[in-house]
């Protein structure tokens, strides 16, 4: 399956790109990174099975959930007589607290790596995607050949309305999806996203799977003098290198050659 990565190769984001290609590996990061505000920012309900899980979960290690108010336990609070199911549930402040600590907070730890996928044809969509992550067509686009049974890798899901999830942990078959949920207004990137352990901070990969190198249509020379030694200095085989030029007649932009790596 092929997955498009883009770069800039400017400041800080220039080293994440020498780093991927000095060590074979993407870096992985926080949500907390990302461009929009609702990314796996997950909005969720309590409902009477998962108020069954969180007591359970209390019952074993309270502490994993955290304090609700100043001085009482998530234990507490769901082992109190005086409390019905139904206020637990319903209880607002209750709700954000757990939201904070539970799902959304596991969330905030995971890392993710994102791509594109398709093929790099010069299309609307591809030119948003330079314009937004390959510094303005000045920067890299890296492709992929993975394997599209890896575990790691999930496609994401576009909405015109907001989900709502239970309130889950990590071993839910929703975590996953609740990372990969989005706007439609974001459908035109076409992201598969590589989701790991929060311990992660790198994915490493195979050299053989990394196919081509597009230049943006602004790059340099000088950039791309430079990345393509580094290319080679670094071992990578079976691999072309092309710089995309734009139209003379059409809002599109097509590819130029500008070396293989045999």
């Amino acid at each position: 399956m092929r997955l498009y990565k883009y770069y800039s190769i400017v400041g800080k984001k220039r080293g994440y790109f020498l780093d991927c290609i000095g060590n074979s590996r993407l870096y992985l990061a926080s949500p907390i990174e990302f461009n929009d505000p609702f990314d796996c920012d997950v909005p969720y309900h309590l409902t009477y099975g998962g108020l069954r899980k969180l007591q359970a979960l209390a019952l074993i290690d309270y502490r994993y959930i955290g304090k609700v108010t100043p001085g009482k336990s998530v234990r507490d609070y769901l082992n109190d007589p005086k409390k019905r199911d139904s206020d637990i549930v319903e209880n607002q402040e209750f709700n954000e607290s757990i939201r904070k600590s539970t799902l959304a907070g596991t969330l905030y730890r995971a890392r993710i790596t994102s791509f594109c996928a398709g093929e790099v044809r010069g299309t609307d969509e591809e030119i948003l995607m330079w314009s937004h992550y390959g510094d303005r067509h000045r920067g890299i686009c890296l492709e992929f050949d993975f394997d599209p049974s890896l575990r790691w890798l999930h496609p994401v899901s576009y909405y015109a309305q907001r989900p709502s999830f239970e309130a889950l942990f990590e071993s839910d078959p929703s975590f996953v999806k609740s990372m990969t949920t989005k706007s439609l207004v974001w459908k035109y990137e076409h992201e598969y996203r590589i989701i790991r352990d929060r311990d992660d901070v790198h994915y490493p990969f195979r050299k053989e799977s990394l196919k081509g190198i597009y230049f943006g249509a602004k790059a340099s020379d000088t950039d791309i003098q430079e990345m393509t030694s580094n290319v080679r200095r670094h071992g990578y085989r079976k691999i072309s290198l092309y710089k995309m030029v734009p139209s003379q007649f059409d809002f599109k932009l097509g590819q130029r050659l500008v070396t293989r790596i045999i």
